[in-house]
């Protein structure tokens, strides 16, 4: 089932839109498609589902996504699915949300 609401995430002119099981990177500046990523590509291999959230770390050089599937690193831990993802206002931790924790 897809997520109730199209997650999105803003750093500076680069704004990740999310469209079922792909990702849309668009340059806002111009409002052009930078690149478009689905789950089933690298660095998402594996992931089949609906993309549930998007978190660019401050400086925009890492996108975190959650697909509602355990995937393991960097999320080691978790036995549930991960819904969301957050990064902390400096960038060095990755917060996640899950069934299990």
């Amino acid at each position: 089932m897809p997520p109730p609401v199209r997650p999105t995430a803003t750093c500076g002119t680069l704004e990740a839109r999310v469209g079922g099981r792909a990702i849309v990177l668009i340059d806002t500046a111009s409002n052009r498609e930078a690149v478009t990523v689905t789950p089933i590509d690298e660095p998402f291999k594996g992931h089949t589902g609906y993309v549930f959230s998007v978190a660019f770390t401050p400086d925009g050089r890492t996108l975190a996504v959650a697909t509602g599937q355990p995937k393991g690193p960097p999320l080691k831990g978790h036995t549930s699915a991960v819904w969301s993802v957050a990064f902390t206002p400096d960038g060095r931790t990755l917060a996640s949300g899950s069934g299990d924790n």
